[in-house]
């Protein structure tokens, strides 16, 4: 009966362990309810902002993500009030949680004036992703291309 439990046990944990090898499996199951909420309360796509905050997070393991809750990397001008955070001379958004993070993606994107083309194609995510990309989210050249292949993975792991 022990080795029996203790073979049990084993192989629970190695499955358990697999699981949370994948990074794109882990992070899609711990963020998907919370973008699907922020979905509900304001129509943004939870896809999107799993692709999105997956790239811009690490997949969750950024600095920012890990001690702000910050998954999007959204700097804090002028005209944001709440907690910030200084990181390599820049100040970013901090939140109390992941929920506040996405809620606030969302208004940032819905409220900008430079993103409301792509606000517009937000059903079409790598067409949104190429417009977010377009009005200057990030520098990087290669910033929609990396959302987009996140995206891809993240597929068959998101409950529809």
């Amino acid at each position: 009966m022990i080795k029996l439990t203790l073979t049990t046990l084993a192989v629970l944990a190695t499955l358990a362990s697999s699981a949370w090898a994948n990074p794109v499996k882990r992070y899609v199951h711990q963020h998907e309810a919370t973008a699907k909420l922020v979905e509900l309360k304001t129509g943004f796509p939870s896809t999107v902002l799993l692709a999105q905050s997956a790239w811009e997070s690490g997949h969750g393991r950024s600095t920012l993500a890990v001690k702000h809750n910050a998954y999007f990397g959204i700097k804090a001008d002028k005209r944001w009030a709440g907690k910030k955070v200084k990181i390599k001379g820049d100040w970013y958004r901090v939140y109390d949680d992941a929920y506040a993070s996405f809620a606030d993606y969302a208004a940032f994107i819905l409220t900008q004036k430079r993103y409301k083309f792509a606000v517009t194609v937000k059903r079409v995510p790598k067409t949104y992703f190429r417009q977010v990309a377009a009005a200057g989210y990030c520098p990087c050249p290669a910033y929609a291309s990396g959302i987009i292949s996140v995206f891809e993975r993240q597929k068959k792991y998101v409950s529809m």
